[in-house]
């Protein structure tokens, strides 16, 4: 509708028409849609889904600080402050620190293991690939990366395989990834974030083998509501969730029916 104003408007201002039809058109008011959450319950069944540590703490993650998925793909391993329990992340307008609670030191001292730079969620796979290239003469050639501990990052190794050997496409191919080394963990410390969808495909992957439909907008809107429901003040949710303004943290004191019916109980005078 904002498009057909907008073009009946540049007719009616080139003289082209006399009066804007769209303009009279009252569109009906989109009501806010109250956010889903989950239960505690489905909280610990969606955990009991992950099926490594690195899932398992990425869950932990988005469940234990609020956080978005654009500032958990960037957590750096060097702002993990176990000590303090926060981490800084950098939000939509700035770094800021996200806290996390005692049950999620222990998991993040495991999965952080000895590194001290680089992201905190890694690939667990070499991400490149590979490129067999065959020769009119019947040679093979490729080339793969191998880290270098000298210069702390990888190098490109080139490989050959002879016209003489007469190896098809799937023996050059198993040849070739045996001369490839295993990643080890220098090599998959990141200088690269995660892709803007890796996390969201995790968390999704691991809530559907846990028979949920979740996603990390959903694990966010959790933490908001178990924090509500267990008496925290809305001021201090705001400040976890790093919103500028009460309003849009005020959403979920419609979700969380839980704590107004404890007040309800607790103060109303014929519950007395």
């Amino acid at each position: 509708m904002s498009a057909l104003r907008c073009f009946f408007d540049f007719l009616n201002m080139g003289s082209l028409i006399s009066w804007s039809p769209p303009r009279f058109v009252r569109l009906r008011r989109i009501r806010r849609a109250v956010p889903r959450v989950l239960t505690e319950k489905q909280i610990r069944l969606l955990l009991s889904g992950a099926r490594d540590l690195h899932e398992r703490t990425m869950i932990e993650v988005l469940y234990g600080t609020g956080a978005r998925a654009g500032e958990v793909r960037t957590m750096r391993v060097e702002d993990v402050d176990l000590e303090a329990r926060r981490i800084r992340v950098l939000g939509k307008r700035g770094y800021r620190y996200v806290l996390f609670p005692r049950a999620l030191t222990g998991i993040l001292r495991r999965y952080i293991g000895k590194r001290r730079s680089g992201y905190l969620f890694v690939c667990r796979s070499f991400p490149r690939r590979l490129h067999l290239i065959h020769d009119p003469d019947g040679s093979w050639r490729s080339y793969f990366y191998k880290y270098n501990p000298a210069m702390k990052r990888s190098v490109r190794v080139y490989w050959y395989a002879s016209r003489t050997e007469h190896l098809t496409y799937k023996q050059a191919l198993r040849r070739l990834k045996r001369r490839i080394p295993n990643p080890t963990p220098e090599m998959l410390i990141g200088r690269k974030p995660l892709g803007t969808t890796t996390v969201r495909y995790v968390v999704m992957r691991v809530g559907l083998k846990a028979g949920l439909h979740v996603n990390p907008q959903l694990i966010r809107h959790t933490f908001a509501t178990h924090l509500l429901d267990h008496g925290a003040d809305i001021r201090m949710i705001q400040k976890m969730l790093g919103h500028i303004s009460v309003s849009t943290t005020q959403t979920y004191t419609h979700v969380s029916m839980k704590q107004v019916q404890k007040v309800l109980d607790k103060c109303h005078p014929r519950n007395l």
